[in-house]
């Protein structure tokens, strides 16, 4: 779901942006549900470039995990699913007709726990078993079951007006529904969608704009709140299944490089509160990381905070690692700008002689030669 929409509606637009490749040979079209899956596989290559994929062995592995666990427990005639995480920031779920689920950095940092991040592939997995991004283009389209483009007295397709937000609703139902049914078979806690739901909320308010922000995707966020609130406490238990506290951990652990990458991809968007967040949460459970620490002096020399703060990061990851070559770059530059050009030589001569073939060196030669002015 894009997380104040659900993932339904984020389909159903990737559905009607691609009608055009669809009505091109639609009058040859046999099978709805292979030419749509044929047409999401091709999407993928054109809209996902290989470099926006996170492919950390961790995070990958605890992916392939949590689907093996939940898959085999889903009445479905299906392939099972294939799991891809894009590095963005904004929070974002997408799944495809021909079962790839696509979980953005941004999502993944709003979890804290398995159970919470298994809430989420399956109500994917329930989305794409009961193939309801096929069923919303051709509800969409008035696409009848014959295939004939016709008006369908079918059950499944009433084309009455607002038939398609009616059954898209009824669809986020039936996936919060089957989604909590299957991760509490799978031996999850649903009451751990609670937190989940807290920090959707959060990051609801919070908001990146009013494209993402709007009062109706609040609205509806908080309608489904209030389902999933209803349906956990009508139907599973609450106390007693919350993850222990060294679950939480290894978790935790799990997820730092997805978070690393959300902070990175967090500060090209110049949102610095989410990455100072991600990175704070990396530290928790990787006090001693170069790599987290110059990231955070880039948040706070990159958003005007305070400068001593950020130079306290870049010192911190060069004593962690006095080979980290970046940290050293960023230490000459911040002294540059106050005008103390001896300790910026030293740091910009540290940085070139420890990576000679870093991109960025003839941008640093640029600063050497005014210090020397």
């Amino acid at each position: 779901m894009k997380y104040s929409l659900c993932i339904l509606c984020g389909l159903l637009f990737w559905v009607g942006g691609h009608v055009s490749a669809w009505a091109a040979d639609y009058s040859s079209a046999g099978d709805h549900e292979t030419r749509l899956k044929n047409l999401a596989e091709k999407t993928q290559l054109e809209k996902i470039p290989h470099q926006a994929l996170l492919e950390d062995v961790e995070v990958i592995s605890l992916l392939q995990q949590i689907a093996g666990r939940l898959w085999p427990l889903l009445d479905s005639n299906q392939e099972p699913v294939a799991i891809k995480v894009i590095q963005e920031a904004q929070p974002d779920a997408s799944t495809y007709p021909n079962g790839v689920i696509c979980l953005s950095t941004g999502m993944l940092s709003l979890t804290s726990s398995e159970d919470q991040l298994a809430m989420i592939i399956a109500h994917e997995m329930v989305h794409y078993a009961r193939r309801h991004g096929v069923k919303a283009f051709m509800l969409s389209h008035k696409i009848g079951p014959s295939g004939d483009g016709q008006n369908s007295p079918a059950a499944d397709f009433p084309y009455e007006q607002n038939a398609l937000a009616q059954w898209r609703e009824t669809a986020e139902q039936q996936a919060d529904e089957e989604g909590l049914a299957l991760i509490h078979k799978a031996g999850y806690c649903p009451a751990e969608v609670f937190p989940l739901l807290a920090a959707m909320k959060a990051a609801d308010e919070r908001g990146h704009g009013a494209s993402v922000t709007t009062e109706v995707a609040s609205d509806q966020l908080a309608h489904r709140s209030t389902r999933l609130r209803q349906l956990v406490e009508k139907g599973y238990p609450t106390d007693h299944c919350r993850p222990s506290s060294a679950a939480l951990q290894s978790y935790e652990v799990h997820m730092g490089p997805a978070l690393i990458a959300d902070a990175r991809a967090a500060i090209k968007r110049g949102w610095w509160r989410q990455a100072a967040e991600d990175l704070q949460k990396v530290l928790e459970t990787r006090p001693d990381d170069a790599q987290t620490y110059f990231l955070l002096g880039e948040v706070e020399s990159r958003r005007g905070g305070n400068s001593s703060q950020a130079m306290a990061c870049f010192e911190k990851a060069i004593h962690i690692n006095n080979g980290f070559a970046p940290a050293y770059r960023a230490l000459g530059i911040m002294h540059f700008k106050a005008g103390e050009f001896q300790q910026a030589r030293h740091y910009f001569e540290t940085s070139l002689a420890l990576a000679p073939q870093d991109g960025e060196n003839e941008f640093i030669r640029g600063y050497l030669r005014q210090c020397s002015n």
